[in-house]
């Protein structure tokens, strides 16, 4: 049939080639078989050759420099970090009292943080030199008598958290650095307790006052035996240190500059006419003591106001206790930089002990270069305080060596 004899033409070649294919599967197979005999390696070797023959090579293509893109000007800005906030940490840390080292950031960083309570007696905060920025005030822990909540407003706030317990007790306060920055409202260490040591601690920036010391909502009514030594404070914008009622305050070898003059006032707002003391002695109330004061071999100067400021009356009389005050051995120069405080001088007296026995001895002070005169009285009443002023450098005061228009009985002026 012609259909059978075209498919037998068709297969007889096909035959030949499936011989030829079986025979050289055979030699393949008999080579194989020969190198495996003679190890493991050889078949691999041919395996990973034949494998390597078949696999066509890979294309590599070397992609062009990519074209920088523009930024979209639409596009929303990428969210800030979060700034940093030390608080909860460190407020849980000075709850738990006990000894407590803060070590220095890196690169003179700072921790960052709201008012802090320091309240269980015995803590003693130390460092070598660490940063504390303010934030603004801390939580509120306490109300004053008239229901005024007391929030923790300085970066290191020494005063009980409740109405319950005492006026903290041996505290100290060692190494740190605390900066109040512009347009903060915060006080740098305000104390309210007992037996409170501070030493070799810096305050700068604009605080309200660097330090103050008093007695509010303390259950006392004034601070016992605080000393601050070895430090230096400055930049207050209502003075660089305040004292509104104590029992034993020593004040030694500190340098005391800057006051402002900046702070705004709560009855006009205008951001001058503050006392802008180094030292600002200035009772709350005729019953807040200024006594056992020791302000001995310290540097106050260049400060808008008066250097030294026992300004010892209040609205509502003179005080009951303002006695055995000691200013020893300062360096009280450059001050009264400004118009606007006002009162001037390089120390100043106002007012006195209500029963007019109050005594204050001024000895081996520097007294230099002052606007106001070097010691004097407040213009237009003087003091009721019996003064001992003797063996001073009193020199180059705009007003002279003494002003004053009264003195309580028994004062010497050298």
């Amino acid at each position: 049939m012609t259909h059978g004899t075209t498919s037998l033409g068709w297969l007889l070649p096909r035959r030949r080639l499936g011989l030829m294919l079986v025979l050289t599967a055979l030699a393949g197979g008999l080579v194989g078989y020969l190198l495996g005999s003679r190890g493991g390696e050889g078949g691999a070797v041919v395996a990973a050759s034949t494998a390597a023959r078949e696999t066509p090579p890979v294309a590599t293509t070397q992609s062009p420099p990519a074209t920088p893109v523009a930024p979209d000007p639409a596009a929303p800005a990428p969210a800030p970090a979060a700034p940093r906030d030390d608080t909860a940490w460190l407020q849980s840390r000075l709850d738990g009292g006990g000894r407590i080292f803060l070590p220095r950031l890196p690169d003179g960083a700072c921790y960052a943080t709201r008012g802090l309570w320091v309240s269980t007696d015995g803590t003693a905060i130390s460092s070598d030199g660490a940063c504390l920025s303010s934030l603004g005030v801390g939580p509120v822990r306490l109300s004053s008598e008239d229901g005024d909540p007391i929030p923790a407003s300085a970066v290191l706030f020494v005063n009980r958290s409740s109405t319950s317990v005492p006026a903290p007790t041996d505290i100290s306060i060692a190494g740190l650095r605390i900066v109040v920055p512009a347009g903060v409202p915060s006080y740098g260490i305000a104390v309210f307790g007992q037996r409170v040591d501070v030493r070799d601690v810096v305050v700068e920036g604009s605080p309200i006052d660097a330090l103050l010391v008093g007695g509010r909502a303390n259950g006392e009514g004034f601070a016992r035996t605080v000393s601050v030594t070895d430090s230096q404070l400055s930049g207050g914008m209502r003075n660089v240190v305040s004292v509104t009622g104590v029992v034993g305050l020593t004040l030694e070898r500190n340098l005391i500059t800057a006051a402002s003059d900046t702070n705004p006032l709560e009855d006009g707002g205008q951001a001058f006419g503050n006392p802008s003391a180094g030292v600002d002695l200035e009772p709350d109330t005729p019953g807040s003591p200024i006594l056992d004061v020791r302000i001995a071999g310290n540097e106050i100067s260049a400060n808008a106001g008066p250097g030294l400021l026992f300004a010892l009356e209040t609205n509502a009389g003179l005080p009951t206790q303002a006695d055995r005050i000691e200013v020893v051995g300062n360096r009280i120069v450059d001050n009264g930089r400004k118009a606007t405080p006002p009162v001037q001088g390089g120390i100043v007296f106002a007012g006195g002990q209500a029963d007019g026995q109050g005594h204050a001895l001024v000895t081996g002070n520097v007294i230099r270069g002052n606007q106001g005169a070097g010691v004097q009285g407040k213009p237009g009443e003087g003091t009721t305080m019996i003064l001992d002023v003797r063996g001073n450098d009193v020199s180059a005061n705009s007003g002279g060596v003494y002003s004053f228009e009264r003195l309580g009985a028994g004062s010497y002026l050298e």
